[in-house]
């Protein structure tokens, strides 16, 4: 993580977050779509934000 600050942000909460993505994919007549993604938090470092 560097240490540069986005002025955009303010004061706001940060949060890094590290997941682990699954994503299921069907052949169709089109080629492979996606049909269904999940992810999974693994880890974090931060503040979550809040809901006001």
């Amino acid at each position: 993580m560097g240490s540069a600050q986005d002025p955009t942000l303010g004061s706001q909460p940060r949060l890094t977050l590290g997941e682990v993505y699954r994503f299921d994919a069907v052949r169709t007549g089109d080629g492979w779509q996606f049909s269904g993604v999940a992810s999974s938090p693994v880890w974090s470092v931060g503040t979550r934000p809040t809901r006001e």
